[in-house]
């Protein structure tokens, strides 16, 4: 046993008190000779004793109070595994204190004064001497056991700023809480500090034993926004707590008992908490300290804000919907909803008043003013329990235009008589304006009045000229219509964009071939469009509606409700058969699809069952055909808008250009740097046909001239029959020709190459050049090989940038990107599949920028103005919903994090520290000597009264004396005895 206030124990010494005052107290007798005293000695020694008793039970128990009192502040603790020892030490101590009381009340009586004295001061001695050799072995065995080293998490999340019942916010309470259980802890605990939000931050680097940088720390400490990530931030103790000196770690949670941000029930997540912890010494134990939730909340939430599109231009107006959430307990009513964009702000004050768990959307309109990346702000005007989440941001990105190319099947005399026109036409009125004052000038057909700019820019091409087409990935969709065939080149190419990742829109009509369309198959021979045209004609008849209950495309749910395409009716249709990947988007009355679509590769794949001109039916004359044409383009168009607004997520991973490789280009993908093959990126470019020359002018007017370059050329080459070819790079410094497959090559560094390629397949092809930024400044590719008369440069449909390999690339760039507290490291990952930014940390919930070099992205240069060969790409991060409802963790919750880490949950103080405590340091075992110390202070009260009442101190009583002339029985009965007589 050993006292945690051992210096209480000198307060022991007070047991001598009662000793002194009963010895200076005590009744002196003086002796008188008288002759009958004889006759009251027996009376005498029988009152002595009893007073002997009584005075002992007085001062043992006088003695035993002041000695528990004392005992009872120094707080005596049993050490962890220790027996029953203490207790014959408690034992012996005690009877040594008896034996002092016996001493003092017998004081009179020499003989036993001196032996109970003697008895005394040994078995005290003995007591002292093994008191403290078991106290110091185990205070020494407890100090092992208490040198810890704690790891603090303290919840910042927006949640902990509700004020209590008491006026003070959760966090202040924590922060209170924290600062008692520092200093009641013992000195050598180290203490490390965490903060808890969306990213945990360690506020000391070790745990450290320094209590005043501790609490400095906490004053300076402030809730974040958003939510509590607890495993990220238990994950970040054990790291901090990896870093201390002591083989026993603890983490302790301070936070107000929400269930959000725990992820209770993600076994993976809670597998990686328990990895990090098992890296420790021993089981480290996570206590989560809760202070328990508001009892009554007044809140309200902006819950989400959408825009009608995903493409947005400037050309015409966007709708924004707001809606608003009671996540409280009482109803609640705002003054206003406020909408910024722009620099502009619209307000709504006819929300109205909100239930408990009722949800209300609040629409505005919004015409964007320039292209960019735009912050959407949604404010609402309350005031409630948590302000936090009374404003929601989010991210548009407002294009310059998007192209789309549409493919006409047949070339009339009139554009009415041309199948795309009225697709051209329901995209962009001035496209096929152009068009008609061409017609006009030969007087054949009336120009129509000017349209405004749209943002979906069109570009008719005839079938045949589809070939011409440099570059297919310049165009978001493609749309043939109606067009009878493609050649195979033009078919395979096409396949290859859509597999890509671009989107194709096939309006069948009278004149598709059904051979050609129905044999139309991707890479893996499956059906590249999803609806087979049955027959050799489409179906005339007198007219079949469209069935408006059938409109079940996600694209055009705005308008199947308020819309007019219910009263469509179509004179000539193809009868279709759906393949089993295609969901049909809606149907006629007669049971057939009208459309239907479905994904190819990366890409998707929309197709009509009927034309979309004048002929075919009404639905062109119909005014949902316009926003009908619209929504479905940009529906399948290739991710050109990347999306900007994140969840909150561990690691930040932002999609900015999903098109990846396109099929439909040919050259070599060219990444320019100065220096070095390490050095700054100048551009990404696509080189149609390697025969640069850069004599005349410099590579990047941006560096001095002679600079050093480097340049490597990345794709794939194809070639016409299988043969042994040469492939060479003539320049005018150092370049090196390689085929990565071919492994006769590898590590030669070699300006030519000779390989044995086989025909209708790619095969990777790699060309790197060093040299200077302008004088003697060329690079030839050439080759020869069979059919190829001597040496020629290769012609650019051989080459091709996507590479032939099916294992996954990626190339990386550092990026920056701003934030509030300062700029963050990123990378940006360029691959076959996306240009996509990537932040290795959680990122907390506001807006972020970015500056991406506009060569790596090209879908981003339209996006707004370059600065310096930079796109700055804003995007935000958004609140996680569930902190706003504040729902506590169930003993469900605690039970999943127990079968996975020991842990366990505190509600109050004193379960706090039974569970930091536990068995591992001692129990304390004051309170057992508070209880008897209780019963002694009642006792002692009583035996004062009772022997007060006994002895009648202070009182006079009359005496009354016999007779002189009477004789008492006893005198008689004495005088008998004396003399015998009877």
């Amino acid at each position: 046993m050993f006292f945690l206030h051992p210096w209480f124990l000198l307060a022991a010494g007070g047991v001598l008190a009662p000793i002194f005052l009963h010895l200076l107290n005590r009744r002196r007798s003086s002796r008188r000779p008288w002759g009958a005293m004889m006759f009251l000695a027996a009376t005498l020694a029988q009152r002595r004793r009893r007073i002997l008793a009584e005075e002992f039970l007085l001062l043992a128990t006088r003695c035993l109070i002041v000695a528990l009192a004392a005992v009872a502040f120094a707080r005596p603790c049993a050490a962890a595994g220790e027996g029953a020892a203490w207790v014959a030490t408690a034992a012996v101590a005690l009877a040594a204190l008896l034996l002092g009381a016996a001493a003092a009340a017998s004081w009179s009586n020499r003989r036993v004064r001196v032996r109970a004295l003697v008895a005394a001061v040994a078995l005290a001695a003995f007591a002292a001497v093994s008191a403290s050799v078991d106290g110091v072995r185990a205070y020494l065995g407890a100090v092992r056991a208490g040198a810890r080293d704690v790891a603090i998490v303290l919840d910042a999340s927006s949640s902990m700023a509700v004020a209590g019942a008491d006026g003070r916010s959760a966090f202040d309470r924590a922060r209170k809480e924290i600062d008692n259980f520092i200093q009641s802890s013992p000195r050598n605990t180290a203490f490390a500090l965490i903060l808890g939000g969306t990213q945990p931050q360690a506020l000391t680097a070790s745990p450290v034993t320094d209590r005043r940088l501790l609490f400095q720390l906490l004053d300076e400490a402030r809730p974040l926004e958003g939510t509590f990530q607890a495993p990220d931030a238990v994950a970040l103790a054990a790291a901090v707590l990896a870093q201390g000196s002591q083989s026993t770690k603890q983490v302790v949670v301070f936070g107000d008992g929400q269930a959000a941000g725990w992820r209770f029930g993600d076994d993976e997540t809670w597998a990686y908490v328990s990895d990090a912890l098992g890296r420790l010494p021993g089981t480290p134990r996570v206590i989560w300290r809760t202070l328990g939730l508001p009892e009554r909340l007044r809140n309200l939430t902006v819950a989400d804000l959408r825009l009608s599109r995903t493409a947005i231009g400037t050309d015409r107006d966007v709708r924004v919907d707001v809606t608003v959430a009671n996540n409280g307990d009482e109803a609640a009513t705002p003054d206003a909803l406020l909408l910024s964009a722009e620099g502009r702000t619209y307000s709504d004050s006819a929300v109205g008043q909100l239930q408990p768990g009722q949800r209300r959307t609040v629409s505005f309109r919004h015409r964007f003013r320039s292209p960019g990346t735009h912050a959407v702000k949604a404010i609402l005007d309350v005031s409630d329990d948590l302000p936090s989440d009374n404003a929601l941001t989010r991210v548009a990105a407002v294009r310059s235009g998007m192209r789309v190319l549409v493919v006409e099947g047949a070339r009339g005399r009139r554009l009415a008589d041309q199948p795309g026109v009225f697709v051209a036409l329901a995209l962009s009125p001035a496209s096929v304006a152009k068009d008609a004052e061409k017609g006009a000038g030969g007087g054949k057909t009336p120009a129509p009045p000017p349209a405004a700019p749209s943002f979906v820019a069109p570009t008719r091409v005839a079938a045949a000229d589809l070939g011409s087409v440099e570059s297919l990935s310049d165009y978001a969709a493609v749309v043939l219509a109606d067009v009878p065939r493609l050649g195979t080149n033009d078919a395979v190419r096409l396949r290859d964009y859509v597999e890509a990742g671009g989107g194709l829109l096939a309006v069948c009509g009278p004149r598709a071939r059904p051979d050609f369309y129905n044999g139309w198959t991707d890479s893996d021979g499956a059906p590249l469009l999803p609806l087979a045209l049955v027959g050799d004609a489409p179906r005339k008849s007198d007219g079949v509606p469209l069935d408006p209950k059938s409109i079940a495309h996600p694209a055009l749910a705005a308008l199947a409700a308020d819309g007019d395409l219910g009263s469509a009716v179509f004179e000539q249709r193809w009868t279709t058969d759906p393949a089993p990947s295609a969901r049909v988007g809606a149907s006629l009355a007669s049971g057939d699809a009208l459309f239907a679509d479905h994904r190819a590769g990366k890409g998707r794949v929309l197709q009509f069952a009927a034309a979309l001109d004048p002929a075919s039916g009404n639905l062109v004359s119909r005014q949902g055909f316009l926003p009908m044409v619209h929504e479905l383009v940009y529906y399948i168009a290739r991710p050109v808008v990347p999306d900007l607004n994140l969840q909150p997520a561990v690691g930040a991973a932002l999609t900015l250009d999903g098109a990846g490789e396109t099929g439909g280009a040919h050259g070599l993908r060219g990444v320019y740097r100065s220096g070095d093959a390490d050095g700054p990126l100048l551009r990404v470019s696509l080189d149609r046909t390697l025969q640069l020359d850069w004599r005349q002018r410099p590579l990047d007017p941006a560096l001095p001239n002679n600079a050093p370059v480097h340049v490597e050329w990345t794709g794939s080459l194809t070639v016409p029959v299988p043969g042994v070819y040469t492939v060479t790079a003539q320049s005018g410094g150092r370049a090196v020709v390689s085929f990565p497959e071919d492994r006769r090559h590898l590590g030669l560094r070699r300006s030519s190459a000779t390989v044995d390629l086989e025909a209708g397949r790619r095969h990777d092809l790699v060309v790197t050049y060093d040299g200077k930024n302008r004088d003697g400044s060329f690079l030839m590719l050439r080759w020869r090989g069979p059919g190829i008369p001597g040496e020629q440069t290769i012609p650019e449909a051989f080459l091709s940038p996507r590479r032939a390999t099916d294992r996954a690339w990626s190339e990386t760039y550092p990026v920056a990107v701003e934030s509030a507290g300062g700029p963050l490291p990123a990378t940006l990952r360029v691959s076959r599949d996306a240009v996509a930014l990537a932040i290795p940390r959680r990122l907390a919930p506001g807006t972020y920028a970015a500056a991406v070099p506009a060569a790596l992205a090209p879908s981003l240069n339209d996006l707004g103005p370059l600065s310096n060969g930079f796109a700055r790409v804003a995007f935000c991060v958004a609140t996680d919903a569930s902190e706003s409802v504040l729902a506590p963790a169930t003993p469900d919750d605690i039970a999943f994090a127990a079968r996975h880490a020991d842990f366990v949950a505190a509600s109050t103080p004193d379960e706090l520290a039974r569970a930091i405590g536990g068995a591992k340091v001692g129990r304390e075992l004051w309170r057992r000597a508070a209880a008897p110390l209780f019963i002694l202070l009642v006792l002692e009260i009583f035996l004062t009264r009772w022997i007060s009442g006994q002895r009648r101190l202070g009182e006079e009583g009359r005496v009354s004396f016999d007779e002189g002339t009477q004789v008492s029985s006893r005198f008689a009965e004495i005088l008998r005895e004396m003399t015998g007589s009877v």
